[in-house]
């Protein structure tokens, strides 16, 4: 399969899934997960290459598309074992030697992760101040923490309070107030 096939797939199963395990909203649909489908591409070329880690993956959406275009590992965290189910069912069905999914909590990561990404991704999980304490012991040197935001809410405070504390965040603007919080680290 073409990734554009892949990605059709991977929509018509997360629908067909979704009956049973709420994975996502009982209102979407496939035009809902085709923008999500889309929004995820955006994002595609602020990833740095290397091993990527994902954290709260959910249902796989942005984490599993991205996977499907680029090389190096990828590791989708989730504390849900039934969405870990549903990540290992797709990466099996789509031959994605380079991903896997594990059930992991976030304040006490899998050993063999720490220190090992290039950059450390998460969407809809938590602040800034949170996403980049869980993220700093997984990064290596020079690695970053891509953090999918919408505009508003809390976001600028989230931002100025991670500037106080030395990390200058840049706000990277996609489409419609979507955006990205990129921050260097890790800090040692």
């Amino acid at each position: 399969m073409t990734p554009t096939e892949q990605e059709a797939w991977f929509a018509e199963e997360l629908l067909r899934w979704n009956q049973k395990l709420a994975l996502v909203s009982k209102r979407w649909g496939l035009r809902e997960v085709q923008e999500k489908i889309h929004q995820a591409h955006e994002v595609l070329p602020h990833l740095p290459p290397g091993i990527l880690i994902d954290m709260g993956s959910g249902q796989g959406l942005p984490a599993l598309i991205w996977a499907l275009h680029r090389e190096g590992q990828v590791t989708l965290l989730d504390l849900n074992a039934k969405k870990v189910a549903f990540l290992k069912h797709v990466i099996r069905q789509l031959g994605l030697t380079h991903v896997r999914a594990l059930r992991a909590n976030l304040n006490h990561p899998p050993v063999e992760l720490l220190g090992s990404a290039a950059a450390v991704t998460a969407q809809a999980v938590d602040t800034l101040a949170q996403l980049d304490a869980w993220a700093q012991p997984l990064l290596q040197p020079g690695g970053v923490l891509i953090a999918l935001k919408a505009k508003g809410g809390r976001l600028n405070e989230e931002m100025a309070e991670r500037e106080a504390a030395g990390r200058n965040p840049e706000w990277i603007e996609r489409a419609e107030g979507r955006g990205l919080v990129r921050l260097i680290g890790p800090i040692r």
